[in-house]
């Protein structure tokens, strides 16, 4: 799973979640024209790494927490057989049958976020003078000499 990308002003408030580094470059842009006071200068835009939710490896501990329920309920004998002789490949198909529903789960419920590791971080420039771009009338780049 890929990263969303987020955007900043300052390198450590990141905001936002897009698809491409292209979609937050252009909100980046957008948020830079209507920022009161001293427009920033530079945007940066950083992806933010998938959370890792470690939904792989559970299978041997399912496989030893069901062998257990079932000697606490069954007759000894019945039980000690149960799930014994579990072959490592049936034990890698749990496992990546347990994955599979893990990650469902969490895509269904939207319970998996991006982390707040950021890696590639680029530096942008603002192209446009905030002034102009607000359409503030009274801002002018290029005055006569010795007007204020």
């Amino acid at each position: 799973m890929i990263g969303k990308y987020a955007f900043s002003f300052d390198r450590e408030t990141f905001r936002g979640s897009y698809n491409s580094r292209k979609e937050a470059l252009t909100a980046a842009l957008e948020a830079a024209r209507v920022v009161e006071g001293d427009p920033p200068a530079s945007l940066y835009i950083a992806c933010r790494a998938p959370l890792d939710p470690h939904a792989s490896g559970h299978a041997e501990n399912l496989v030893e927490r069901m062998r257990r329920a079932v000697r606490n309920d069954a007759d000894p004998e019945a039980a000690d057989a149960f799930l014994n002789y579990v072959s490592d490949q049936e034990m890698a198909d749990l496992d990546d049958a347990v994955e599979r529903a893990i990650r469902g789960w969490l895509a269904k419920h939207v319970l998996l976020t991006a982390s707040g590791r950021l890696s590639a971080i680029s530096e942008h420039p603002v192209p446009v003078v905030a002034g102009v771009a607000r359409g503030d009338s009274s801002y002018r780049e290029v005055g006569e000499i010795g007007e204020i």
